[in-house]
């Protein structure tokens, strides 16, 4: 895919841009705020899938893997 920001060919690749580990009233938490990017510009990139689909697909993908 051509990336909108800095016109390269690209893959893409899926980021965690959330603020990581907080605590709010005492109780701790983990936010995680998957995005699609670009590798090189780190620019937002549109993906067909979301994350979780892409997750599922791989999950799938190496489990025919290891049946073989």
């Amino acid at each position: 895919m051509i990336c909108p920001h800095c016109h390269s060919d690209v893959e893409g690749q899926w980021v965690d841009v959330g603020i990581g580990v907080y605590e709010f009233w005492g109780a701790t938490s983990r936010d995680t705020r998957m995005e699609f990017v670009c590798e090189q510009c780190e620019g937002a990139l549109e993906s067909e899938y979301t994350y979780q689909e892409y997750v599922e697909d791989m999950r799938e993908e190496h489990r025919y893997d290891d049946e073989r």
